[in-house]
């Protein structure tokens, strides 16, 4: 797994390591935020933590997906969001690490799977 830096234009991708590995492959394309221990003399990176920031421009969370009564809730390092209006595929997710697009008063504008 690379990341391809926005700056400088012609940057060498960074190399990503690490346990996160597998859930980032999932977030191909997606804007992400990275924490971790950068090696720059191999040009790697050892991710310790991520998030997920936006997906195609529009601002996204991710976290997991759990149920309280009859409402669905995303549990993030935000806290907790109700999920407004999910689709009948979102609530298949209950338990997953997912990441939810769009704002938080409307209905999900995209959402998909980072970890069962």
């Amino acid at each position: 797994v690379a990341l391809r830096p926005h700056s400088p234009p012609h940057a060498q991708p960074l190399v990503l390591k690490g346990e996160h590995l597998e859930a980032l492959e999932r977030l191909s394309a997606i804007e992400v935020w990275l924490a971790g221990t950068l090696d720059a003399t191999r040009n790697e990176m050892l991710v310790t933590d991520f998030a997920v920031r936006s997906v195609d421009g529009v601002p996204a969370i991710d976290g997991r997906l759990i149920v309280e009564g009859d409402a669905l809730i995303l549990e993030s390092r935000e806290g907790r969001r109700l999920i407004v209006n999910p689709p009948v595929a979102l609530l298949d997710m209950v338990g997953y690490h997912v990441w939810i697009a769009g704002p938080a008063d409307a209905e999900p504008v995209a959402f998909g799977v980072i970890r069962r």
